[in-house]
């Protein structure tokens, strides 16, 4: 697998070497959208890098984070990230499959940003199979077992192709804010930032925001992300 060079933040370092999914766009803008106001346990559901977590533990001064992953080579990566960061006390990562996961506490917030494709032709590569590619009953195992192991005002927070979104079987969570991003210049190409409330508003928060343009980074990314991305303004 090709390496990749330390992605360095305001406040810490990812080092990606090893993990099968690296620092993307998509999903810095979902831990710096991500509501964390409140928690005191946070869930971040196939951590990868550790980059979510870090990111929670960065925003919230007050909460716990555990954090797993089924890839022990992408957890033995988060464990370095984490105990390099300055929250090293605060991120607890664990190696194992959600299925088979034990909840020690209930947590008021799970962050995820999921494998992105179901039905896609699949990644001969095994590591990038398992991090890119859902099995068939995740999103069902994810909702049912995420609301076993949440507090009644928990939050489930995650990023997905708009198709996917659309699909989603989110059992007894319902939908309480949302963010259209257009990824390119072509509108075409949609993700969605998703925010699911066990008790949700009357009507869900629903706004669009472009990632990139023409000239880079647009001015509302940079300015969603601006305490995290060195080059941000």
């Amino acid at each position: 697998m090709k390496k990749s060079k330390p992605f360095r933040f305001r406040e810490f370092t990812i080092l990606q070497e090893l993990a099968a999914f690296k620092v993307t766009g998509d999903s810095v803008f979902l831990g710096a959208w991500a509501d964390f106001s409140g928690n005191k346990q946070i869930l971040d559901l196939g951590t990868g890098t550790g980059l979510l977590a870090l990111m929670a533990a960065q925003r919230n001064p007050e909460a716990q984070i555990t954090a797993l992953e089924i890839d022990p080579d992408s957890a033995a990566e988060a464990r370095h990230n984490a105990a390099h960061s300055p929250w090293k006390e605060r991120i607890h990562i664990t190696e194992g499959d959600f299925s088979d996961f034990t909840a020690p506490v209930l947590f008021d917030h799970i962050i995820c940003n999921p494998p992105y494709f179901s039905n896609q032709l699949q990644n001969p590569d095994e590591r990038l199979r398992t991090a890119r590619h859902a099995a068939p009953d995740f999103f069902r195992i994810l909702f049912r077992k995420g609301y076993e192991i949440s507090t009644a005002e928990a939050r489930l927070s995650m990023v997905l192709p708009e198709q996917t979104f659309e699909q989603l079987p989110v059992h007894l969570w319902q939908l309480a804010r949302k963010t259209i991003l257009k990824t390119g210049t072509d509108s075409s190409k949609k993700l969605v930032c998703a925010e699911f409330r066990k008790k949700a508003a009357d009507e869900p928060r629903i706004s669009e925001l472009y990632i990139r343009n023409r000239d880079g980074y647009t001015k509302e990314y940079l300015e969603q992300t601006r305490d995290f991305y060195l080059f941000a303004p």
